[in-house]
């Protein structure tokens, strides 16, 4: 008997970047209560077993958490009413999907053991916000091949308020058939899809939150500084957060109130190629939240060279790394794009593309950002600059449209 499976990251009946057509949530509030099935206590009768306690608490914190990303990110705010005309219930259900914009009636979002992550659970809310997938964007043909009949992965009219990003969370993984006939795993790459940049086949589906993401849904939901009194000058890609007005939201390896500052191990580069990395023997415990650990604790490494100089950059160890088909659970990403914001390929595997290939950039400085579960992986790498008159990009804080 052949059993073939479609493998994916999210339920095929999860259909939805913003959808001009559906409605915004008023006054920026988004309503929503757990369904029984979540709400479950000690005292509850249909407790009949303890896992099944500290499966309901697992799925509320990751929403929990998802929330608090978002509303730590934008103006939108969530509120608990299981008594809202327009409200999202949220399910234990088989699989993980959505309806998208607010409704005038209650409206499920289900959540599923299967797909449950923080990442996925932040991808069904911004459904339920009125975003679409990265795949169904009105350009996506000028970013990925989609040779596919899934109705995930149906074209819809949307309004690409952002530059397509291969790293955002809501882009679907690199998709595979997989067919197995007793042990043996047969692969097809019909009925599919995957980069057009073949740098990128293991960034879609990373189930990180890139930054270009909240950039979306503060343009879409119009959050902004404009009305706050001071005006701030945030530098390296950031902008005034709309959540708090007298800070800027900073792109990887930088802080401070206007994103000047360094954050993380700087290294000063040299014209040889010198030597560095990380090593983190078996780290023990639990964690104390369920968002991915680059949002509270990543790794940064920051290259400075001399003004005009190109940084170049190669990893030479991955260790302790999960290799599958996409990097979800960690990885490396060497931010040598031009634009800050946005994500570069990420590397989680020894025998991809990206394995020991010099990436040079004028960025200077230089930013790499080791991200995910930080219990045992170990990467070390080499970097040096290459003197040189070029002008080291500016970045603006100016969104375009595509």
């Amino acid at each position: 008997m052949i059993f073939c499976k479609l493998v994916t990251v999210f339920s095929p009946r999860d259909k939805r970047q913003a959808l001009p057509e559906y409605r915004k949530w008023t006054n920026n509030t988004m309503n929503y209560f757990y369904a029984e099935n979540l709400r479950m206590d000690l005292k509850s009768s249909k407790l009949k077993k303890l896992k099944s306690l500290i499966s309901a608490f697992e799925m509320r914190a990751m929403f929990r958490d998802a929330f608090n990303y978002l509303s730590s990110h934008s103006c939108l705010k969530f509120n608990y009413d299981e008594h809202a005309k327009s409200s999202v219930k949220i399910n234990l259900g088989n699989d993980c999907w959505s309806f998208y914009g607010m409704r005038d009636e209650q409206q499920d979002l289900f959540f599923a053991y299967n797909c449950a992550a923080f990442g996925v659970a932040l991808h069904e809310v911004m459904h339920a916000l009125g975003f679409a997938h990265s795949q169904a964007r009105t350009d996506r043909d000028e970013y990925i091949v989609v040779d596919s009949n899934n109705h995930n992965d149906r074209i819809e009219n949307t309004a690409n308020l952002v530059p397509f990003d291969y790293g955002s969370v809501m882009l679907y993984a690199r998709e595979l058939v997989v067919f197995q006939m007793e042990y043996v795993l047969i692969v097809s790459f019909s009925d599919t899809k995957w980069p057009i940049d073949q740098e990128y086949n293991y960034t879609m589906g990373s189930l990180r939150v890139a930054f270009y993401d909240m950039i979306l849904l503060n343009e879409f939901y119009e959050c902004n500084c404009d009305n706050h009194p001071t005006k701030l000058e945030c530098k390296n890609g950031g902008y005034q957060n709309p959540a708090n007005c007298n800070e800027c939201l900073c792109t990887d390896g930088f802080g401070g109130q206007l994103c000047d500052k360094l954050v993380g191990t700087v290294l000063e580069a040299s014209t040889e190629w010198n030597s560095s990395g990380l090593r983190i023997w078996n780290k023990k415990g639990i964690e104390i939240n369920t968002m991915p650990v680059h949002h509270f604790f990543h790794v940064t490494f920051i290259f400075q060279a001399p003004e005009g100089s190109t940084i170049e950059v190669r990893i030479t160890k991955l260790y302790g790394f999960y290799c599958h088909d996409f990097c979800d659970y960690n990885g490396v990403e060497l931010k040598y794009k031009t634009d800050r914001r946005i994500v570069s390929p990420l590397v989680c595997c020894d025998n991809d593309n990206l394995w020991n290939t010099t990436r040079s950039s004028t960025n200077n400085p230089f930013v790499i950002v080791k991200y995910g579960d930080n219990r045992t992986p170990i990467f070390e790498f080499e970097y040096r600059y290459v003197p040189g008159n070029s002008t080291v990009s500016e970045v603006t804080n100016e969104i375009t449209p595509n």
